[in-house]
């Protein structure tokens, strides 16, 4: 695949609707609005599906996103559900970047065949890429792991703000999914 400049012609495609807020939704959200504060000139694409288990007319929605640009950003919960339309894509000279939250196998509650599924989707599409991207260093050495795939991380950032006093007796606040994966009641 030939290289295509960054510029004007790029898309962040993201999910429309994953039920509810996410720490991925507001990182995408947080990454698009640096970009474009660096005035990289980015559109978001929302695509509409119950991913990562989509329907062909969300996989159709996803290729029209893909079409329209050079190069695309693309949430990896579409992205790796979505190998065929990823290849696709890159061998019709679109510059794709795949950005991984967390690998999809990873997820708890998966049986061993679809954790399986999964991993195979998320193989191909990562190996049609043109750029991996994970948010986390946990991330990039799980993808290397699993499929010997480099990647490189973009850690979050956090905005600025005063230093919390605290309160008295100590609390703990964590924002997040209460799930096994997240571990949070057990650590």
């Amino acid at each position: 695949m030939t290289s295509t400049s960054l510029g004007a012609d790029r898309v962040f495609v993201v999910p429309a609707d994953l039920g509810g807020p996410s720490g991925g939704s507001a990182y995408n959200a947080a990454m698009i609005a640096a970009l474009r504060a660096d005035d990289v000139a980015v559109v978001e694409r929302r695509v509409p599906g119950a991913w990562p288990r989509p329907t062909e007319d969300d996989l159709d929605a996803l290729a029209d996103a893909l079409a329209s640009a050079r190069e695309v950003v693309v949430d990896g919960i579409v992205a790796c559900a979505a190998p065929d339309r990823i290849a696709d894509a890159a061998a019709a000279g679109i510059r794709v970047v795949i950005l991984v939250h967390l690998p999809l196998p990873a997820e708890s509650g998966l049986s061993d065949a679809d954790a399986d599924a999964l991993a195979r989707g998320e193989r191909a599409a990562l190996e049609a890429a043109d750029l991996v991207l994970c948010t986390s260093a946990w991330a990039r050495d799980d993808l290397r792991a699993r499929y010997d795939i480099a990647a490189e991380v973009v850690r979050p950032g956090v905005d600025a703000a005063d230093p919390a006093t605290g309160s008295a007796p100590p609390r703990l606040l964590i924002l997040g999914a209460v799930t096994p994966r997240k571990n949070a009641l057990l650590a």
